[in-house]
């Protein structure tokens, strides 16, 4: 029987092969396990012998060839984020510890720093806030390693809070009060846990953990009496970041002492006044007050006085000299000395008579001297009648005999004087009658 076929029915003999071709490439081949059928996945086709397995399509950076070494890369992080002021643990994970020719190749964010802990151990710090990606790659001599894949990590540097601070005055003088306030966001507050400030030295009125301080420094005089201080503030958030801000603080503080050449002058002695500061130069100005005293210049730019105290009473009288010193506007404590001013010396004796015969012998004490504390060597000097000057300096007690040589009764005056250093006291007299009878002859 002859078939004839037209175009059409070729046509429909075309479709129908191309559906069983297709049904064939699609027939999955089933392989009993345990009783299951298993789907076989693209790559676990069974080829015969007489076949080649296809290649797989692969890196050839992955393939490692006959004689070389893979060398693999990852590394762990000690923690995934971090504040400004903490460094990270980057830790190798891979099998390049067994091969100690193998180079770590890290890359890091421009505005890192690290040291190296040990092989294949990094600590590293990143100050600005962000999010950064840490890299590492092994590679090594090429005949023996086969260089690793790079891998790839993240680590967020969180925000530090802010410790900005105003203080409304640079320069003060000593003792005198600063006001510090935090100049930071104040919505950021409620986020921050702790304000710690520290003001070396200073002694604040106020919480240490409060945004406003008001402090002042006791500072002595040294070096020039400009002293820096330093004030810090120290901010946590909750994060537990941390970050802190420092400022000075000039502090002028003089200081007044007064050295005297005597503090228990005689009457009339010239005493040496100095200034003691820590700094003498043109600009510091000294402000005296000597009392009673004279022949001083109270210049306020005079650092060294001589100034004289007279007392003429018949006791020791008290003054008192007063320094301050100006520096740069402030003013420094006022230093005082007393002095105890001796009078002219007191003197005094007794007599075992005081009415004789001429040639008579009047014996003489002399009572307790009232001299100048710490003062020299004190003498005794007399003065007779006759015009005779005696000199002792240690009897207390002496016998002089009297002549009448004026032909009638005659009353004369004695006197002592106590001498000591540049200071000798008022002339002591007490008055001895004599009579114009000889002693020897009142004897018959």
């Amino acid at each position: 029987m002859k078939i004839i076929f037209s175009a059409k029915n070729y046509l429909l003999v075309l479709l129908c092969s191309l559906l069983l071709l297709s049904n064939a490439a699609q027939a999955q081949v089933w392989i009993k396990s345990k009783g299951k059928p298993v789907v076989k996945k693209k790559d676990d086709w069974d080829y015969s012998p007489s076949k080649t397995q296809p290649k797989k399509e692969e890196d050839d950076s992955h393939v490692t060839p006959v004689g070389t070494v893979q060398l693999t890369a990852s590394f762990i992080m000690n923690k995934r984020e971090m504040c400004p002021t903490d460094s990270v643990k980057l830790t190798y994970r891979g099998n390049a510890r067994s091969y100690p020719d193998a180079y770590y190749n890290w890359q890091f964010p421009d505005s890192s720093t690290f040291s190296e802990g040990s092989v294949g151990v990094m600590y590293l710090k990143i100050k600005k806030p962000g999010v950064y990606r840490i890299s590492i790659k092994l590679t090594g001599d090429e005949s023996k390693y086969r260089a690793s894949k790079i891998y790839t990590d993240s680590i967020e540097v969180l925000a530090p809070p802010n410790s900005f601070f105003e203080i409304n005055k640079k320069q003060v003088c000593r003792g005198e009060p600063i006001e510090v306030d935090y100049a930071g966001d104040k919505k950021n507050l409620e986020t921050y846990t702790n304000f710690a400030w520290t003001f070396d030295g200073g002694f604040p009125f106020t919480e240490k953990n409060s945004t406003h301080q008001k402090v002042f420094w006791d500072v002595p005089c040294t070096g020039n009496g400009i002293i820096m201080k330093t004030v810090k503030l120290s901010t946590t958030n909750q994060s537990g970041c941390t970050s802190s801000s420092r400022q000075r603080v000039r502090i002028i503080s003089p200081t007044a002492q007064i050295s005297m050449s005597n503090e228990h002058p005689c009457n009339g002695e010239v005493l040496n006044v100095k200034a003691v500061t820590c700094l003498h130069d043109a600009d510091t100005k000294y402000i005296w007050d000597f009392g009673s005293g004279i022949d001083a210049n109270p210049s306020i730019q005079g650092g060294e006085q001589k100034v004289v105290y007279y007392n003429i009473t018949d006791y020791p009288t008290s003054d008192m000299v007063k320094l301050q010193v100006v520096q740069e506007g402030c003013y420094s404590n006022i230093d005082s000395v007393f002095l105890d001013i001796y009078p002219l010396i007191l003197a005094d004796f007794t007599v075992n008579k005081d009415t004789l015969n001429s040639g008579g012998t009047v014996t003489f004490n002399i009572g307790d001297v009232f001299s100048c504390d710490g003062g020299g060597e004190v003498k005794y000097q007399w003065k007779f009648p006759d015009g005779n000057i005696l000199n002792s300096k240690n009897n207390k007690e002496i016998s002089v005999q009297f002549n009448n040589n004026y032909g009638s009764p005659a009353i004369v005056y004695p006197s002592l004087y106590i001498v000591q250093d540049k200071c000798k006291s008022r002339a002591f007299t007490l008055p001895i009658y004599l009579s114009d009878m000889s002693t020897s002859q009142s004897e018959k």
